[in-house]
């Protein structure tokens, strides 16, 4: 039983437990055995708590210390590549990739939400990501991703494919994130099973999120299994406007679930569909300029009463 008081949960889950959504338990059995999972979204841990994981005790004390030393000026840079044959290639890499119908809207509509930067289709290259992904705060990839359990290096993001450029031009390996030097204060790996990886003793789950660790990213927002294209582009959109709100983001990834399960149907309340995104690492908000500016506008009144306020007392003084 769990102390009163605490609504938030801090999880180092040990070998394979790192493939596990730890808010989709129930504290209680259900009265029902009907196979419905509706009847079961208000007894998730999910209603309970907004749950973060570490990925080790040490890399998450890293997490929470680099957290402090982020640079980026700008805020979201947002990448939706395309998976079709591009005039002037002989090896189209992708070609037994589907295109994420959804990828691209999603995108477009967080970079109007935030003011940020989309590229899209052609715009969304390798190339394009390695030049600018260290400008800003929030990195949002919606792509494929390759696992590679016996290699986890080997695991890639799959970015569009230049005119008569090869495959591996288009491919983003996690080795190659280990040499990067990112400013992002959160990478959202919106790509199938970016949590997924091989499991070593004492390092937890080596993965694709495991890169943007080392690349300096304190917080990242990753996929335990396959995600659902339509569901994700809610709960994406939906956390964003959490985070915008100067929300935790723990916090803005439970309550963009919470809502999701609010009006699933008895098909999408399935926890496939809503529960294969978790958050690892630093939970802090994010420092925006919409929230500057909001604050700005609330001390505005105080700063011109005080000002008043001291004018006049100033003018009595002179009087008396």
């Amino acid at each position: 039983q769990m102390p009163a008081g605490i609504n938030r949960l801090i999880i180092v889950p040990d070998g394979k437990l790192g493939y596990l959504p730890f808010e989709i338990l129930l504290p209680t059995l259900p009265d029902s055995t009907r196979a419905d999972f509706r009847t079961l979204a208000p007894l998730y841990l999910l209603q309970r708590y907004a749950i973060s994981y570490g990925a080790s005790a040490t890399l998450l004390l890293e997490q929470q210390t680099a957290a402090h030393h982020q640079t980026a000026a700008k805020l979201f840079a947002g990448f939706a590549p395309q998976y079709i044959q591009q005039p002037g290639n002989n090896n189209p890499p992708q070609d037994t990739q589907a295109q994420l119908q959804g990828a691209v809207e999603e995108v477009a509509q967080i970079a109007q939400l935030t003011g940020g930067q989309a590229f899209l289709d052609q715009t969304a290259t390798k190339e394009r990501f390695k030049n600018m992904a260290g400008k800003y705060k929030i990195i949002h990839l919606a792509m494929h991703g390759e696992v590679n359990d016996q290699n986890p290096m080997y695991s890639k993001l799959l970015f569009t494919q230049p005119p008569g450029a090869s495959a591996d031009e288009a491919e983003l390996n996690t080795y190659e994130l280990y040499t990067m030097n990112l400013n992002a204060d959160l990478a959202v790996l919106s790509a199938c099973s970016t949590g997924e990886g091989q499991v070593q003793k004492g390092e937890g789950i080596m993965s694709l999120s495991r890169g943007f660790i080392y690349a300096g990213c304190p917080s990242i927002v990753m996929s335990l299994w396959k995600a659902a294209d339509a569901s994700t582009r809610q709960i994406m959109q939906t956390f964003y406007q959490n985070l915008m709100q100067q929300k935790n983001k723990d916090v803005a990834l439970q309550e963009a679930k919470l809502a999701f399960l609010a009006s699933a149907d008895r098909l999408t309340s399935y926890p496939f569909y809503w529960a294969t995104f978790v958050q690892l690492g630093n939970t802090q908000p994010i420092p925006t300029q919409h929230a500057f500016v909001f604050w700005l506008l609330c001390l505005l009144p105080a700063t011109v009463l005080a000002f008043y306020g001291w004018h006049r007392l100033k003018r009595k003084t002179r009087n008396t």
